[in-house]
């Protein structure tokens, strides 16, 4: 499943996008939510809406009277979530290190004992729906992984039970640590303490959109429209990671990020240093290609690959280390060789031998270490290019 919190994401949004990809019904959902044991009086309604010319579905939940402004320790919440008899004991278990989560980030930001938080908004009875629904929900659709995109975060002030807070809220921001976001611009909270806690508790990994075969797209609205501006909308897909052949079936695929930016005013030692100190940082590669700039001043195309969820770091590198203004962020797909490493005794001596092997273990190709062959040839007084036919020879049997 991959996730696009492109518009921010609330616990509401979550379930009615899951709820539009149509492998659970509503019926079901509403079925298992009966037994859950809150005090309010309460329904869930699901209906169709359309936000920016998309068709999306909008779950709502009515709480009679203040019900829903109900305020609970963890223990409460806790108590009420593990008696509801038809939702699945994982579903449940899942549900309840959601509201961990938000437990330990309240305690966290008042300087508290997560046994002394008491719940305001996230302990009424909308927010607990919300939260064992999506439990419910993700449980019943055995999604194997769960990959998301970046958070859009809003900007602007919300009101709360603790007074009126910058966006996000400090939660919402202690919930997000270590997590991919952007700012919007957009003067609203768009990524609500619930969304935040249930991506942290669910996502395994973050980026791009996994290769393979897109199966459904699902669209879930937020309750909250401001005219003119409209941004309540979440996308979730299931895709079959499988299905990824059309980019080869020797290697596994997987997702990354490259960084490119033109550099004409940097020498070229500046440069160099640059791309071993990002090497060392952790870049999976670094390229330097000569180019022709602007007024025909020779230059430099800097090119970097990442993991995708360190591109914004890579970018703050590059912008402080470098005399680039911007730099451009791409997200693909690559397939790739499994790499190996051993030790071989050839004619040429004992060198370490790097492999490539395919999915199924074969191996396709084997290079001696360069550091090894110049090592080796200063030993015997040979060339490098006879001490590598030397190392070279018989390798296999090595």
């Amino acid at each position: 499943m991959h996730i696009e919190p492109f518009s921010g994401i609330a616990g509401d949004m979550m379930v009615a996008a899951l709820l539009d990809l149509g492998v659970v019904s509503f019926d079901e959902l509403r079925g298992a939510l009966a037994t859950l044991p809150l005090k309010e009086k309460w329904s869930v309604e699901l209906s169709t809406v359309e936000r920016r010319s998309i068709a999306a579905k909008l779950f709502s939940v009515e709480v009679a009277g203040n019900g829903g402004h109900a305020h609970r320790s963890l223990g409460e919440i806790e108590d009420i979530v593990s008696a509801a008899a038809s939702v699945p004991e994982r579903a449940r278990n899942r549900a309840l290190a959601v509201f961990g989560r938000l437990a330990e980030a309240e305690a966290a930001v008042h300087g508290k004992n997560i046994d002394a938080v008491h719940f305001h908004e996230v302990g009424a009875a909308d927010a607990v729906v919300d939260i064992v629904s999506a439990a419910f929900l993700l449980e019943k659709m055995e999604v194997e992984r769960i990959a998301s995109s970046a958070v859009a975060l809003g900007s602007g002030s919300v009101a709360t039970a603790h007074g009126t807070l910058p966006v996000p809220v400090p939660a919402t921001m202690r919930l997000l640590e270590g997590l991919p976001t952007f700012p919007s611009g957009i003067p609203m909270e768009l990524a609500t303490p619930t969304g935040a806690a249930l991506l942290a508790e669910f996502v395994d990994e973050w980026g791009a959109v996994p290769a393979g075969r897109v199966e459904k797209a699902g669209y879930g609205a937020g309750a909250r429209v401001v005219e003119g501006i409209e941004p309540s909308l979440l996308r979730v897909s299931l895709i079959d990671a499988e299905d990824a052949s059309s980019l080869g079936s020797l290697g596994s695929v997987e997702s990354i990020a490259t960084l490119e930016c033109w550099i004409d005013d940097m020498t070229g030692e500046a440069l160099a240093e640059f791309a071993r100190d990002a090497l060392d940082a952790g870049a999976l590669d670094a390229a330097l290609i000569p180019a022709m700039m602007k007024k025909g001043r020779p230059g430099t195309v800097l090119k970097l690959l990442c993991a995708p969820e360190r591109a914004a770091e890579f970018a703050d590198l590059v912008l402080e280390s470098t005399t680039s203004l911007g730099v451009r962020i791409t997200r693909s797909e690559r397939a790739v060789l499994d790499r190996g490493k051993r030790v071989a005794d050839t004619d040429a001596g004992r060198v370490a031998v790097k492999t490539a092997l395919d999915k199924s273990g074969r191996v396709l190709r084997e290079k001696p270490e360069h550091d090894d062959i110049e090592r080796l040839a200063a030993e015997k007084g040979l060339s490098r290019s006879e001490t590598r036919k030397l190392a070279e020879r018989g390798l296999r049997g090595g």
